[in-house]
């Protein structure tokens, strides 16, 4: 929640509480300029000690050495502080407080929440209150939404991190509230607590002028997610700035209803970025065949970051995004198709494998080193001997790799074969039809170095001696095509070893 709230607004708290924290949130700084020794092992004792000093300094230093120390024992003393010393200290006391976490501190929070005579002091208690998150600091942070509109700014920050649903009725009339803090933090809170009582009043808080107020309400209605918020959000949507929008398009995910497909379809065409990412993340929360079918088309885009994000969306999809994928194998779009190919092998659906196998061996385009790494990476560790397998492609590179699997890490080794083409050669059919039997051959013999990868050392050294091609003069075109044929057989089956 607090992430939340520091990206859509600022509290009225937030000067104060960023004051406190641009002091070096260190606990050997504090201590040194308290004249504690980091090392000593009676150092809190003597920072207990030090918040009677006579200085306000060396009580304030204190004060964030103790909350850094964040030891409890802590708590009884600085309690004190915040009833008996001066203004500020007594603030940096009420933040400590709720930096240490303690539910011992929540009574004399709440006392000063109620009886201090010092906003700055009330906030931070409201603040430190929400931190510890105690149902009993519920009512005293409702009594304090009468307070002055700093304080009830931070009473709603509180109660929305807090989560009570007692809090919803006070707080909705916040959403009044003449002071635009006062009105986001109420929409933020009011949101958290996610109570759908609130959903018709944060609706109308998306006629407000502030800007900041109407992100802080369309965030709250997703994080409500009731379906019946869904039509004002797609309006809304087309407009305001690139944050409201986003968080607009967010929302209209969260609530996870196929009424808002068409909005953030319209997104996807829109040239921000943001924006698009923003509607790609809300699609893949969507669960409807619309959206998965919406989101395989976004496989074009031209952008990178884009794809990326849509990518990651069908992943999370997994079985559900199988059927668009393979159907995509055939769009006219390549960075679809080949998009397509390597989600297909990331889920590992045997749905996928003769569609995989059928393009492959028509698509010789397809990047084999990159889909080769991505097989291998799966292949499941269940052999006790190193793996050797051999390619009949200049294409893909020899090397070594390492796989693990359950704890179980081995090597890969892959070894090229030898091929040399003979061009003057190549426009002869003749001779290409008994090239081309020979790599068949060859194929199978691969083929059958991976579905048996734990034979005896006599069949592997035999299956890896090389077969030169130079003999049989093999055309480009040719050996580009076996290129495909033996990767893609040879890919997929490494794919199906991780079932």
């Amino acid at each position: 929640m607090a992430n939340t709230f520091e990206k859509i607004g600022n509290s009225e708290a937030k000067p104060l509480i960023n004051a406190l924290e641009t002091e070096p949130q260190n606990t050997k700084k504090y201590e040194e300029m308290c004249g504690v020794d980091p090392e000593d092992e009676k150092a809190q004792e003597k920072l207990l000690g030090a918040l009677k000093n006579e200085k306000s300094y060396m009580r304030v230093s204190s004060i964030f050495a103790l909350a850094e120390i964040g030891d409890e024992s802590s708590v009884e003393s600085l309690a004190e502080v915040l009833i008996k010393d001066l203004n500020q200290t007594k603030a940096c006391a009420a933040f400590s407080l709720g930096e240490i976490g303690s539910e011992k501190a929540v009574e004399p929070l709440s006392f000063a929440l109620k009886m201090d005579k010092y906003d700055s002091v009330k906030e931070c208690c409201a603040i430190s209150l929400g931190k510890i998150g105690d149902q009993r600091a519920v009512e005293p942070l409702i009594m304090a939404l009468n307070e002055g509109y700093s304080v009830k700014s931070c009473a709603a920050l509180a109660l929305g991190e807090i989560g009570n649903q007692r809090a919803v009725k006070p707080l909705i009339p916040l959403l009044d509230s003449e002071k635009p803090e006062v009105r986001r933090n109420a929409a933020l809170a009011l949101g958290a607590i996610g109570d759908e009582k609130a959903v018709k009043s944060l609706t109308l808080v998306l006629q407000d002028e502030d800007e900041t107020v109407r992100t802080a309400a369309v965030w709250a209605l997703g994080n409500i997610g009731d379906a019946t918020a869904v039509d004002v959000l797609n309006s809304a949507a087309a407009d305001g700035n690139e944050t409201f929008r986003c968080t607009t398009l967010e929302a209209l995910g969260k609530i996870n209803d196929s009424k808002a497909i068409g909005t953030l379809e319209k997104a996807l065409e829109d040239d921000n970025v943001r924006i698009q990412i923003s509607a790609i993340t809300a699609l893949g929360k969507i669960k409807d065949e619309k959206a998965t079918e919406i989101l395989v088309r976004a496989l074009g885009d031209n952008n990178k970051e884009v794809r990326s994000c849509v990518s990651n969306a069908l992943i999370n999809r997994k079985e559900e995004a199988v059927e668009p994928l393979i159907r995509s194998l055939s769009d006219e779009n390549e960075n679809i198709r080949e998009n397509s190919v390597l989600l297909l092998i990331e889920i590992g659906d045997e749905r996928a494998v003769d569609p995989l196998i059928k393009y492959l061996e028509t698509n010789t385009r397809t990047q084999p080193e990159t889909l080769k790494i991505t097989a291998v990476q799966k292949i499941k560790a269940d052999s006790e001997e190193d793996l050797i397998y051999s390619y009949n492609t200049k294409v893909i590179p020899p090397g070594d790799f390492e796989i693990s699997s359950d704890d179980i890490t081995k090597k890969v080794t892959l070894q090229g074969k030898t091929a040399v083409v003979t061009p003057e050669n190549s426009s002869q059919e003749t001779e290409s039809a008994t090239k081309e039997t020979t790599s068949k051959n060859q194929a199978e013999k691969d083929t059958q170095a991976v579905l048996n990868p734990d034979q005896s050392s006599e069949k592997r050294d035999k299956i890896q001696e090389p077969e030169p091609v130079e003999e049989t003069g093999l055309s480009v075109d040719k050996i580009y095509m076996l290129r495909g044929m033996v990767s893609a057989v040879l890919i997929i089956i490494l794919y199906s070893k991780r079932k």
